[in-house]
């Protein structure tokens, strides 16, 4: 299958990929892996980094280490079945869920598709956990439930190939970081209301308050604008949108009716006939 991406414009120079991750150093752990034993060695430690490392914890750079340790692992010796590592064996599809970059999941789709041929990994999960995600960003119906695979790995534009090309993975996170060069006019703060609920527990009256979504609209130089989910481990990457009409918004490449309206104070997420969240304006940066 042939896979196209959508590169970022880069403003730097083509770095040396040692200033990122050591890929030779990752490539020779993987090559020196010769039994069972060390095979189970080498998941476990990169199964409890990767839990150690989540929530306000989370750090991406090791993140994206594990994706390219996984993928070479992967592309070696296959997906990690239960009935020779146990548990760590789930540390194949829990790397590639925890990496917060769509297009490196599409390139690195091999190891979710390997553990389904594999049997490790059930048609339902596959569908609505592993790539619901990458359906969603441009389509927002349920058609993914059901649709045959093929189509659905058509359509989420995944990487089925045998192996995973290390060195795409390596350039596509280049032209994403490089995201972050290009410089911000501004970014304004929209977070929608706190929503309060009464449970009765026990004859008691017990109250919780769930906190209001966050989002960023950010404005870069160059004259493209992101939406940006704001979460506590700082997974969410910027969506490019696309102006509709005046002052409206809709995430670039998707499907859908759903849109961004900007009003005095407000953000509201809408379609033409229903108003679906409303966001109030609680700050914003200049550059």
């Amino acid at each position: 299958m042939k896979i196209r991406f959508t590169i970022l414009i880069l403003l730097i120079p083509f770095l040396s990929i040692s200033q990122e991750v050591d890929t030779l150093k990752l490539k020779r752990e993987v090559e020196k892996l010769s039994d069972i034993s060390s095979m189970k060695k080498y998941l476990k430690r990169i199964y409890d980094e990767d839990q150690k490392y989540r929530g306000r914890r989370a750090n991406h750079k090791l993140d994206y280490e594990h994706l390219i340790s996984i993928s070479y692992f992967t592309n070696k010796f296959g997906y990690p079945k239960k009935k020779d590592y146990g548990d760590v064996s789930s540390v194949g599809w829990l790397v590639w869920k925890h990496n917060n970059h769509r297009a490196l999941s599409r390139i690195s789709f091999p190891i979710i598709h390997k553990g389904f041929m594999a049997r490790e990994i059930n048609e339902t999960d596959l569908r609505t956990y592993h790539i619901y995600f990458l359906y969603a960003e441009k389509y927002d119906d349920e058609k993914y439930l059901s649709m045959p695979l093929k189509e659905l790995f058509e359509i989420c534009n995944v990487n089925t190939n045998q192996n995973i090309p290390i060195s795409d993975i390596i350039e596509t996170k280049m032209s994403i970081d490089s995201l972050d060069e290009i410089e911000t006019v501004s970014i304004s703060i929209w977070k929608s209301e706190d929503i309060s609920k009464t449970y009765l527990l026990n004859g008691d009256s017990i109250k919780r308050v769930y906190t209001g979504e966050t989002f960023k609209l950010i404005q870069k130089v160059n004259g493209k604008k992101y939406i940006q989910r704001v979460t506590i481990d700082n997974s969410s990457y910027p969506q490019e949108v696309l102006e509709i009409d005046r002052n409206k918004y809709k995430y670039k490449d998707q499907e859908t009716k759903k849109y961004f309206e900007f009003i005095p104070g407000k953000m509201i997420h809408r379609t033409e006939k229903k108003i679906l969240k409303e966001y109030n304006s609680i700050g914003e940066n200049k550059g």
